[in-house]
């Protein structure tokens, strides 16, 4: 993704989250980083990602229903929520 189109994403998801309730307490760019392993899409191959951490809260009576909406995967290798 290109600068502009990355700033976009970013703060259109920081607009989700706050109109939902929740807050954002740090985001932070780790910038980019070799692949674990190469990716194609659209017919290119890819190498490198950029990488990003965001710490966000939300409202604890919502737990339940991101647990539901965010259930584990079993073909993916990571979870979207930790906790």
């Amino acid at each position: 993704m290109i600068r502009p189109a990355l700033v976009q994403t970013v703060k259109r998801t920081a607009e989700l989250v706050m109109d939902r309730g929740g807050y954002i307490r740090k985001v932070e760019s780790l910038g980019t980083r070799a692949l674990p392993s190469r990716m194609a899409a659209h017919g290119l191959r890819h190498s490198e990602g950029r990488a990003e951490v965001k710490q966000m809260l939300a409202a604890v009576e919502k737990k339940e229903q991101r647990q539901k909406k965010f259930k584990p995967n079993t073909k993916l290798d990571f979870y979207p929520f930790q906790r």
